[in-house]
């Protein structure tokens, strides 16, 4: 019996959480599980509208009826639970993030897993989310079943807590608050396939020519997109004068983060303060990293940027107006990296750019994580066993062909990888041959009005002097001394 684990999460909408979170959930377990089958779930799934951006494709949770769970839990040996967005919200919520009704049958199980009769031999982990406000008796009781119960923030934490208290003293609950998994992302990230995939959006004309620009939200709740970009960009030139890098602010890309931001029409924005690239929405998540990776400073719009910026050692700030994010951040950043407001932005960047001392606190969040994940690689370990699972000869062939399976599929997506750089060079050619091609044209173009403009002024030349003659033709003086020429014409000609 080979083991199998059932990961629940967002990746069927394009938001850079929603996919960087399953990501790495995945790459860390499967690391830790060799041979394990790891399958990703969604509310809508494949069902959902086509993006570009979805970096897997993800089965249908579907609506939390008994048969469902129960196919649900004799499917996999473990279920992972790591949405992006909070659990336990408003009815209504997911309908409303997804913009489709099919997708609330998911909230159920998101929000109380299993069920108790099913959850004794199929655990279910929350890894890392975060909890709304109020979390009814069911969540706190699906929390509490838990073997390992971990928040993103220690408000979730709180939160659990308090309705724990609240409905019943004696439940047993205490969740273990976790960093956010994209303080990881540099671990699975090779520096080379993202200096590639910088040139290529260069190449596009996405990118400025060097790297050292400064990424700015796309959106941020409670801000007007295209303003926002132009009062970032003002109060980032007084912010860097003031960390001691004086003079114009770098190069400024625009990178959609959520799943609500759509492609605009072109990707070289107009401000007063100068350009800016706006990237498009439709980016796998390789490609969104690969911007964060080459930035001197990434202004956050939202928690999984700052976490992925964190990951990759790339200086950061958070732009949290609403306050939503800033307590999920704590867990691998300073305090002092959030800016509540346009005026807090210069201390942030300068608490950003300043040397800390001691350890990092996202190398600290490194280490918890893979705590984390340990831990729930031997919850997984030890369900198999007590479900009567050992791997005997035909586990260890199965384990090995599904680890033969998997490197074929990294070579493919770096031979995925070499074959769209080959593409956008083609693409870069026919380009600069078209632009050539486009040149002559126009001059060609401009030389035959020249043309004609001159066979114009000729034309109207020759009308006027027929004019002038015919005007003369037709004075007193030509026609009282015509009979005299005459007659002289023929006196000379005889």
């Amino acid at each position: 019996m080979v083991g199998a684990a059932a990961l629940w999460s967002s990746s069927d909408t394009a938001g850079l959480g929603d996919q960087l979170l399953p990501w790495l959930v995945r790459a860390e377990i499967g690391a830790r599980l060799s041979g394990w089958r790891i399958t990703t779930l969604a509310p809508l799934g494949w069902n959902a509208s086509p993006s570009t951006a979805v970096t897997e494709t993800a089965e249908p949770l579907g609506p939390s009826d008994d048969g469902r769970r129960r196919r649900l839990a004799e499917a996999t040996t473990l279920t992972l639970v790591a949405p992006s967005f909070p659990l336990a919200g408003r009815p209504g919520t997911l309908a409303a993030r997804y913009g489709d009704d099919r997708a609330e049958g998911a909230a159920a199980l998101l929000d109380r897993g299993l069920g108790a009769d099913l959850e004794t031999d199929h655990p279910v982990v929350w890894s890392g989310v975060r909890v709304s406000s109020f979390p009814s008796e069911e969540v706190v009781r699906a929390a509490a079943r838990q073997p390992r119960c971990a928040v993103r923030d220690r408000r979730s934490r709180t939160r659990l807590l308090t309705a724990a208290r609240r409905l019943d003293p004696a439940v047993e609950l205490d969740p273990v608050v976790l960093p956010h998994p994209g303080v990881l992302a540099g671990r699975w990230l090779d520096d080379e396939a993202m200096t590639s995939l910088r040139r290529q959006l260069r190449q596009l004309g996405r990118l400025p020519a060097d790297d050292g620009y400064v990424v700015l939200p796309g959106a941020v709740p409670g801000s007007a997109g295209p303003e926002l970009v132009e009062r970032l960009t003002g109060r980032l030139r007084r912010a860097l004068a003031s960390a001691g890098r004086p003079g114009a602010v770098p190069p400024v890309v625009v990178l959609p983060t959520g799943p609500e931001v759509a492609d605009g029409a072109g990707w070289l924005v107009d401000t007063p303060s100068g350009e800016a690239y706006r990237l498009p929405a439709g980016l796998v998540v390789e490609d969104r990293l690969a911007v964060l990776a080459g930035a001197s400073l990434v202004v956050a719009g939202d928690e999984h940027t700052a976490a992925a910026a964190a990951g990759l050692d790339t200086p950061w700030v958070l732009f949290d107006p609403e306050g939503e994010d800033s307590p999920v951040i704590r867990e691998f950043g300073r305090p002092e990296q959030v800016a509540p407001t346009l005026g807090g932005l210069p201390s942030a960047v300068r608490a950003a750019l300043a040397p800390g001392d001691g350890p990092s606190p996202a190398a600290v969040a490194r280490r918890r994580l893979d705590e984390h994940f340990d831990a729930v690689a031997l919850i997984a370990e030890e369900t198999l066993a007590r479900r009567g699972g050992h791997l005997d000869r035909r586990a260890v062939e199965l384990a090995a062909e599904n680890t033969a399976l998997r490197e074929a599929n990294s070579r493919l997506r770096q031979r995925l990888l070499a074959e769209r750089g080959e593409l956008v060079e083609a693409l870069t050619a026919a380009w600069r041959r078209t632009r050539e091609a486009r040149g002559e044209t126009d001059q060609v173009r401009d030389e035959l009005a020249a043309e004609r403009a001159a066979h114009a002024a000729a034309a109207a030349r020759e009308a006027e002097l027929r004019r002038e003659l015919e005007a003369w033709q037709h004075t007193k003086l030509v026609r009282w001394t015509r009979p005299l020429r005459d007659a002289y014409g023929k006196v000379r000609d005889s």
